[in-house]
């Protein structure tokens, strides 16, 4: 669950083991910070640049919403001393994403497609339930004579 800064407010064990593996503790909070501010999350996230574009429409999207929210702009103005993020935030993408796929390097180095969802939450607007699941060969493939 993250909320509209992208702050971490729970993930469950594993999730932490291949999502967030090897972020270091300065960055455990917050996904826009470590996919910036730490190195590790090139080795999860196969198509980086991708997550990191994803990353920072979903910060604008909040922009959008919450445009004087002290916290958000906190976490925007950190990340705005990194060139990674000044080249991708001045693309001026947006997003409100909902779901979609990804391709992650699991622990081992074996690389895994997942597909999310999320879910916003009704009673707190901003705050977001993604889950993932592992992509496999669809079960209703005809098999060949």
């Amino acid at each position: 669950m993250f909320d509209p800064q992208l702050n971490i407010v729970v993930a469950n064990d594993l999730a932490r083991h291949i999502l967030f593996r090897g972020v270091p503790a300065e960055f455990q909070d917050n996904m826009a910070r470590w996919i910036f501010l730490g190195e590790g999350s090139k080795d999860v996230f196969v198509d980086w640049r991708r997550k990191a574009e994803e990353v920072s429409g979903i910060l604008r999207f909040a922009m959008a919403e919450r445009r004087n929210d002290p916290r958000l702009l906190a976490v925007i103005a950190e990340l705005g001393k990194r060139p990674s993020f000044v080249r991708i935030w001045r693309s001026h993408i947006v997003l409100d994403k909902n779901h979609g796929s990804k391709l992650v390097r699991i622990p081992g180095g074996e690389k895994k497609a997942l597909t999310y969802e999320t879910f916003q939450s009704a009673s707190d607007p901003g705050y977001r339930i993604v889950l993932h699941t592992v992509e496999t060969p669809s079960s209703t493939k005809e098999e060949d004579p």
